[in-house]
């Protein structure tokens, strides 16, 4: 048996679309581009993590990448999460 891993990411994103939206819009009525894309993002990350797993390098590796495009709103979680 195999899963379906296409199906499976496209909902993972879509749901992580949708909570980043009504996350970036939960306590502020009109939030900067910059605040809806990071939280659109970090759902989308959460939505992904939720299905699969990653090494915690990678993990890591786009920590850096994230916080230095959105600041430094990226969660520990992930960390937490996958660190074996």
């Amino acid at each position: 048996m195999r899963a379906r891993t296409w199906p499976i990411l496209v909902k993972a994103v879509e749901d992580g679309v949708a909570f980043g939206w009504e996350r970036a819009h939960k306590n502020q009525a009109n939030p900067s581009a910059e605040v809806i894309k990071g939280d659109i993002v970090s759902e989308v990350l959460d939505a992904i993590a939720e299905w699969f797993d990653f090494d915690s390098y990678e993990i890591d590796k786009f920590e850096l990448e994230f916080e230095d495009e959105y600041g430094d709103g990226y969660e520990d979680e992930y960390r937490d999460e996958y660190d074996n």
